[in-house]
């Protein structure tokens, strides 16, 4: 039946009040919006995830259930991982994903297609009960959710969905895919021992103690062989109790994108032979969690706006840093360790700023804190020993020290070049030669560079004082060392130009 003009221009707000919903669940889905942003706040997670699911399910209109309630859901979840490795951001299916057959798995194949080794077939579903924890606005509890088993991890990241869970069963799982795999969904990716159990392990959340610095035995190994990143991460995600083995000239797991891109990397191993371990640009925000990283180049590695979080994580054997911050990215590491790495055992530069609280930096081929450019550091109950060099400073960088041990190794203790300063909280001992330019006199220890930082979010860059810019710093070395130490003890303390000292192209690095 054709229409008149007339009847389509009334029709027209119909059809689009249809697509935008009706008034009365709109405003409802707002409520439980506000609802999901309060249980958050409170730490109800299961709570907030309830409310956030009841909302979306109101809106029909995508782009507007999106612009409500991904981001939000996207933080519920990370914040619920994060904190005790609740799972209740993941209410979704089990894909369980079968290893490699042991004696093929160094051909790269993917598992057996007959499921030979005793578990069900690919395809086949088997019910799970319901996670703990997962409440009304999903399935009611005692209720089941399927489980589909998958071969290789390409299938089942091409299967799943927001709110996924995909189970690495024990063993090796080889990634054939030349480009790597993107991670553009909110799904938990772990090593498990069967139905669905223990992904998120033990781990040190929010007023809980952890198991130690650095991941554990890893439950499931990732073995990658190409030139393009493992994981290419675009959205909040999770990947626990896994173990990455690349080989490949490119960072193993590559993280971009906005503020609200938050993963979590907890109880992980991550290796590359050609590359950097964990790479994160743009102004990504991940937090590891007991992880421990190994790269060619360097452990953890920021730029642009980056900012990272890492607790009882352990950066150790890298071929240049453990940590490298560029440009103004920023980094807190608590209680982690960084040791036996070919260079500094964390540098900045640029405008980036870093805070070590309670770390240990030890056995580096360079200094253990280097900050350059306009960066700053600040070090709390830090140990920096075996490396050669403590914290060494240039340009206009900026540190403060509490409570920490400096120890020089075979070179300076404490380096400052140019306009550099160094402030002391007290409370700390420094063992070795030091090396300051002639004594300017105090100054204020707000610079531009600090005012800046402290208007994108950062903490102040140095001294005991916190934030006001009238305190005068105490410097950490009470007066040029010139003055006092024969000029052949500093000469000897000078490193040779070999190792990080001199410069060397190095093949297919880019």
């Amino acid at each position: 039946m054709e229409t008149s003009a007339a009847d389509e221009r009334a029709a027209g707000p119909r059809r689009h009040e249809a697509a935008a919903g009706p008034p009365a669940a709109d405003a409802e889905a707002q409520r439980l919006r506000a609802q999901a942003e309060e249980a958050l706040a409170s730490g109800r997670h299961g709570d907030a995830m309830a409310a956030a699911r009841a909302g979306a399910a109101l809106v029909a209109n995508p782009h507007k259930r999106d612009a409500l309630f991904r981001d939000l859901s996207d933080r519920i979840a990370l914040a619920a991982a994060a904190r005790g490795g609740a799972a209740a951001g993941f209410p979704g299916r089990l894909l369980t994903v079968r290893p490699a057959d042991p004696d093929t798995a160094w051909l790269g194949l993917p598992a057996p297609a007959d499921g030979g080794d005793g578990a069900a077939a690919p395809g086949s579903r088997r019910a799970l009960p319901a996670p703990q924890g997962w409440r009304a606005g999903g399935p009611a509890a005692g209720q089941t959710r399927p489980q589909l088993f998958f071969r290789c991890l390409e299938d089942a990241l091409g299967a799943a969905a927001d709110g996924d869970v995909i189970e690495l069963l024990p063993g090796t799982h080889n990634v054939r895919a030349p480009g790597g795999l993107r991670l553009d969904r909110r799904v938990l990716i772990g090593g498990g021992g069967g139905e669905g159990g223990g992904l998120l392990g033990r781990l040190g959340g929010a007023g809980q103690e952890g198991p130690g610095v650095g991941a554990g035995p890893a439950a499931a190994l990732i073995d990658y062989r190409g030139n393009a990143p493992l994981f290419r991460i675009s959205r909040p995600c999770v990947l626990s109790r896994i173990e990455v083995d690349m080989v490949g000239f490119a960072p193993a797991v590559a993280i971009d994108g906005p503020a609200s891109l938050a993963p979590l990397l907890a109880g992980c191993r991550v290796a590359c032979s050609g590359g950097d371990a964990v790479l994160a640009g743009g102004a990504a925000a991940p937090t590891l969690l007991n992880c421990s990283l190994t790269g060619c180049k360097a452990g953890l590695h920021l730029h642009g706006t980056a900012r990272a979080t890492l607790r009882a994580c352990a950066l150790e054997g890298c071929g240049d840093q453990g940590a490298l911050l560029q440009e103004g990215a920023s980094a807190e590491l608590d209680g982690c360790e960084i040791r036996g790495c070919g260079a500094e055992g964390v540098a900045a530069s640029g405008e980036a700023a870093l805070a070590l609280r309670g770390c240990l930096v030890s056995a580096c081929g360079g200094p253990a804190v280097d900050a350059s450019g306009a960066a700053r550091a600040r070090l709390g109950r830090c140990r920096l020993s075996g490396c050669c060099g403590g914290l060494w400073l240039w340009g206009v960088a900026e540190a403060s020290a509490r409570a920490c041990r400096i120890e020089g190794g075979a070179s300076f203790a404490v380096l400052l070049d140019g306009a550099a300063r160094a402030a002391s909280g007290g409370g700390n001992s420094i063992d070795g030669p030091t090396l300051l330019p002639a004594a300017p006199g105090p100054r204020p220890l707000a610079t531009a560079a600090a005012k800046a930082s402290a208007a994108r979010g950062h903490a102040p860059g140095a001294g005991s004082g916190g934030g006001g810019g009238a305190a005068t710093e105490v410097p950490l070395v009470p007066q040029p060392c010139a003055a006092a130490r024969d000029v052949r003890v500093l000469a000897a303390a000078f490193p040779t130009e070999s190792g990080p000292f001199v410069v060397a192209p190095r093949a297919f690095a880019s």
